[in-house]
C-alpha cells in the first residue's frame, strides 16, 4: 500500500521538523542555507509530527481504514496513484522478462555461442582467490589492509577521517592494529553485488563484498585476470567494530557469534552453515 515509501519520507520530514524547532529555522536542512517559507513543506512537517516516537503505525490496515488525522488522509489520497504505478511496473517487468528471454536467445543464435552473462540482475556465484594486482609498472597493491594501515592514512578529512571511537578502541587494545580490514580477490562481481557474503572453502563467512578497484570498472564487459579485483570487508573487522568500537551485543547474539573477541586478532570468523553452536568461533582458513 505504499507504506514503506510514505513512512520513510514522513520520518525524514519529522526529523527536519524537530531540527527546525531546535534551531529556530536556521540551517535545519543541514545545507548551510536558511529554509525559506514553503506552505507544502509546512503541511508535510505538521503531518510528520503525527508519527509516534518509534515511527510505527500498527496495525497499518486498520489505521488506514479508521484514522482521521492529516497523515492518514494523505496516505489514502496517495494510495490509488501508488497502486496504479505499482501495477504498471509489474506489467512492464513481466514484459521485460518475456522479451528479454527472446532477445538473449536471438543474440546467441546470431553469435553462434553463449555470451558473457554480466550485469543482468541474475543470481551469481563466483569463485575467487585472494590476490594482489599491479595496475601499472612499478606499482603493486597487496591484497590485505589492516587497522594499522587505515589509521596511518588518517588525515581527518573526507574519506580519510577515521572515527574517534576506533582510535579509542586501539588505545585500549593495541593488538587491534593487526586486525584485517579489507581484502582483494579476483572475483567476478558486478553492480548490485555489494553486501554479498564471501565464504571460504569450508563454508565459513570471511567477508562481505562491497566494491571494485578502479581498473575493474570495465568488469561488467568481461573478467580480466590481471585487473579484475573486487574489494571485500573482512568479517573480523566487522565483528571487532560490533564488539569493541560500537558495541552491538544484541546483533552478535542474533547472528550466533561471541560478544567478545576471545582469540588472537587474526582468528575469529563465523560459520554460515548449520550445526554450529551460538557463540562458537572457528579459526580462519584460507580464503
Amino acid at each position: 500500500m505504499g507504506k514503506d515509501f510514505v513512512l520513510d519520507n514522513l520520518r525524514r520530514a519529522r526529523t527536519l521538523s524537530q531540527a527546525r524547532r531546535m534551531m529556530n529555522d536556521e540551517d535545519a536542512d543541514g545545507s548551510g542555507l536558511i529554509l525559506e517559507a514553503d506552505p507544502a513543506r509546512d503541511v508535510l512537517l505538521r503531518i510528520a509530527d503525527e508519527l509516534p516516537e518509534d515511527g510505527r503505525l500498527e496495525p497499518y490496515d486498520a489505521w488506514v481504514a479508521s484514522g482521521d488525522g492529516d497523515l492518514v488522509k494523505l496516505v489514502r489520497a496517495l494510495q490509488p496513484e501508488y497502486l496504479a504505478q505499482r501495477q504498471f511496473r509489474d506489467r512492464q517487468n513481466g514484459l521485460r522478462q518475456e522479451v528479454g528471454a527472446l532477445w538473449i536467445e536471438a543474440q546467441e543464435a546470431w553469435r553462434g555461442q553463449r555470451f558473457y552473462p554480466d550485469a543482468n540482475s541474475t543470481l551469481r556465484v563466483s569463485t575467487a582467490t585472494v590476490k594482489e594486482y599491479s595496475p601499472r609498472d612499478g606499482v603493486l597493491y597487496t591484497p590485505l589492509t589492516t587497522v594499522r594501515g587505515m589509521l596511518s592514512k588518517h588525515t581527518g578529512e573526507g574519506e580519510f577521517d577515521a572515527p574517534d571511537e576506533i582510535f579509542d578502541a586501539v588505545a585500549a587494545d593495541p593488538s587491534a592494529l593487526d586486525i584485517p580490514v579489507c581484502f582483494l580477490a579476483d572475483g567476478d562481481t558486478t553492480g548490485g553485488n555489494s553486501g554479498s557474503p564471501v565464504v571460504d572453502g569450508q563454508g565459513r563467512l570471511v567477508g562481505l563484498n562491497f566494491d571494485r578497484v578502479f581498473e575493474n570498472v570495465a568488469g561488467d564487459f568481461g573478467w580480466n585476470a590481471d585487473r579484475s579485483r573486487n574489494i571485500s570487508v573482512d568479517i573480523r573487522y566487522v565483528l571487532w567494530l560490533m564488539r569493541e568500537v560500537w558495541p552491538a551485543p544484541h546483533l552478535l547474539e542474533e547472528m550466533g557469534v561471541a560478544t567478545r573477541r576471545t582469540a588472537a586478532a587474526g582468528q575469529p570468523v563465523m560459520r554460515v552453515r548449520a550445526g554450529v553452536a551460538p557463540g562458537e568461533e572457528v579459526p580462519a582458513g584460507g580464503k
